[in-house]
């Protein structure tokens, strides 16, 4: 399958679930959750994630957001977790 006919699946998929409404939901350990915190921090930071990918930077952020309030719940204080969010990007 070329690389064009990959994206076109992948999009009709992504848009036949978005109209059926559906959500997807992931289970992650503490230390899955951390490091996917500073996986998509270094993704962030790639040059080609600044210029051509800038759609995804939101998708990400909000992600990073939320990510930074569970471990808030995990037990770091805010403060923390700031400072940790900081130091990654």
């Amino acid at each position: 399958m070329s690389e064009q006919q990959m994206f076109a699946k992948f999009s009709q998929a992504v848009v036949s679930a978005t109209k059926q409404g559906k959500t997807y939901r992931l289970v992650l350990t503490p230390l899955k959750l951390t490091t996917l915190h500073g996986a998509i921090a270094l993704a962030m930071k790639h040059p080609k994630m600044q210029t051509d990918l800038q759609y995804a930077q939101q998708i990400l952020t909000d992600i990073r957001k939320q990510i930074c309030a569970l471990l808030v719940e995990m037990g770091f204080t805010p403060q923390e977790v700031e400072w940790l969010d900081k130091r990654e990007v």
